[in-house]
């Protein structure tokens, strides 16, 4: 069975404008900042974290062998130069921990890592289960070029993100990318 992880958020910084937290981790308050009514924060990751054994580690390192014999032997050394720089990155990111933030939802917008994302902008949320306790919480872009404003939820702060953006913006139903499918398929 995938076990993915979600991290805790650390205690918030004194005086910061969130306000009171609840027993499950949702900041609540009502005061006015430059953006309009704070409604909520919650903490997301950048990614989330699979648990990997060993025998998936021996997995990974025989199929970029293999993949390196291929490339050697049918003088591709372009491909040979890809695998070995691919090899390198996961090598060194291997055991990086995500990086925990707080979201906050305000009347008139989302504030992430002092960005603010105008509810104007995006036209409707998504909320999609990616296993038994986390959940994506995922904003479609008005405009067409633009990339989707995604957040990973845990399973108690999903019904208060719920009801704060449904007065915003429209629910709609989703399921799980085929990325997302085959990423937890890889534990990747």
């Amino acid at each position: 069975m995938t076990t993915i992880n979600l991290r805790k958020l650390p205690p918030p910084t004194p005086g910061a404008p969130r306000g009171e937290q609840d027993e499950q981790g949702v900041y609540h308050n009502t005061k006015t900042p430059p953006h309009g009514f704070f409604v909520l924060g919650f903490p997301s990751q950048t990614f989330l974290e699979y648990e990997r054994s060993v025998t998936w580690y021996w997995w990974a390192g025989g199929i970029g062998l293999i993949l390196c014999a291929f490339a050697f032997f049918t003088n591709d050394y372009l491909f040979l130069l890809f695998i070995l720089i691919a090899i390198f990155y996961f090598l060194m990111t291997a055991h990086h921990d995500p990086h925990v933030f707080v979201v906050d939802i305000y009347d008139k917008g989302i504030m992430v890592h002092e960005r603010w994302h105008p509810m104007s902008d995006y036209e409707d949320f998504s909320i999609i289960p990616l296993g038994e306790e986390v959940f994506e919480l995922s904003f479609t872009p008005k405009k067409r070029l633009h990339l989707p404003l995604d957040f990973y939820v845990h399973l108690n702060h999903i019904e208060p993100v719920r009801e704060a953006l449904q007065p915003h913006l429209q629910e709609r139903q989703r399921s799980e990318s085929f990325i997302h499918l085959l990423g937890r398929a890889l534990r990747f």
